[in-house]
């Protein structure tokens, strides 16, 4: 599957399930990391320092695979074993069992299992048909995880960590959902990397995930909060990253699994850097933090106009090219199986006995195709998509 930035049509119930599945891991994320729920599965202020080092670790391995689409048994382990994981720290929390080692190797542990939930949550994402169907899906996300906080922070804490046990899971929804894998499948080297969109992809992690850290991020506790103060600045920036990774390895064609991995090495190197700051007792300045934001989000939209955008860019199969063009000129689905088979150089008559249809309406087809494009013949067809490279 490719993110094809002209495409226009919206599947509204598949980008809302797509948002519904994001939104639960955000929240989870969000609650065990920064807010409340953090307590379910460690003392207050006993978070462990090395915790993103881990992440950090588990990601860098992850993007040394150079997995394309990440396997059935990754899908399955890592949110099993997260939920398990979680459910161990619960119980050691409610037992009030004091056994600080056992606790930290639970936590570390548990801190690669959620880097693994992050790399599937930009899978579940890119399962977006196009890309408006990933800004339908990032939309409806940011309200539910703002709508899910407010309804954790009011329930009761048997409600709250149960929750925090599993949430992970709920990446297991779509497991037989398998994404396509990528087409002229670039290599993932040093050299192939050392290009201008992915150090601005680089730039833009190690920005957000400081100003993440380091900035006010917080959400409702009450309706009036919702109304008044819902800070979106960050949380928005984030969801605009996540977009950026997806189209970024749709358009370079790199394995989708390395590269989310590598961005997300981007992003978690941001955080760590954010953390280490706040650990040393600097203060950032609100300010400071609100510019880096703006920047890494302006920053978006200038990758996606100055590369993701560019024809020689896009993939160049005659696959991508009658989909691109069908999106751009609202061909049908049948209209692009004809119009693929006419490249193939297959007769009329041939495409008839294809697609089981009659002549009159392989002949209708064909016509309606021909005056979408605004072609005459078959060869300015052919001239019309282009020629393979």
């Amino acid at each position: 599957m490719q993110v094809h930035l002209q495409s226009k049509s919206v599947g509204f119930s598949h980008a809302l399930n797509i948002a519904a599945i994001d939104a639960v891991i955000w929240v989870w994320f969000y609650q065990m990391s920064h807010a409340a729920g953090a307590s379910f599965l460690m003392p207050e202020g006993s978070g462990p320092s090395h915790r993103e080092l881990f992440g950090l670790l588990a990601t860098t391995i992850i993007l040394f695979l150079k997995w394309d689409r990440f396997p059935r048994r990754f899908h399955i382990a890592a949110p099993l074993t997260t939920s398990a994981l979680c459910g161990l720290l619960v119980a050691i929390g409610f037992l009030d069992l004091h056994s600080d080692p056992l606790r930290s190797a639970l936590v570390g542990a548990l801190s690669i299992g959620s880097f693994s939930c992050q790399l599937l949550r930009f899978e579940n994402l890119e399962r977006s048909d196009n890309i408006h169907g990933l800004a339908l899906a990032l939309t409806a996300s940011l309200v539910l995880f703002y709508g899910l906080n407010l309804l954790f922070t009011q329930s009761s804490p048997a409600l709250q960590g149960t929750f925090i046990i599993a949430a992970p899971c709920v990446l297991l929804v779509n497991l037989r959902d398998s994404v396509a894998p990528t087409t002229n499948l670039r290599p993932l080297s040093l050299r192939s990397l050392a290009v201008v969109p992915n150090i601005l992809v680089g730039i833009f992690g190690v920005a957000g995930g400081f100003v993440f850290v380091v900035g006010t991020l917080s959400t409702p506790t009450g309706l009036g909060d919702l109304l008044q103060n819902p800070i979106p600045t960050y949380p928005a920036m984030l969801l605009l990253y996540m977009a950026l990774a997806i189209i970024a390895a749709s358009g370079l064609r790199f394995p989708k699994a390395a590269y989310f991995s590598l961005v997300n090495l981007s992003w978690s190197l941001g955080t760590f850097l954010g953390t280490t700051t706040l650990r040393a007792g600097f203060q950032v300045p609100e300010t400071l933090s609100l510019v880096l934001a703006a920047a890494s989000m302006m920053s978006f939209f200038l990758f996606q106009s100055t590369w993701i955008d560019r024809p020689e860019n896009r993939s160049t199969t005659t696959a991508q090219r009658i989909e691109d063009v069908a999106a751009q000129h609202g061909l049908t689905k049948r209209e692009i199986e004809v119009a693929a088979l006419l490249l193939e150089g297959r007769s009329l008559r041939r495409i008839q006995a294809q697609l089981f249809i009659s002549e009159g309406t392989a002949k209708t087809h064909v016509k309606h195709i021909y005056a979408k494009l605004g072609v005459h013949t078959k060869q300015e067809l052919i001239d019309r998509l282009g020629a393979p490279r």
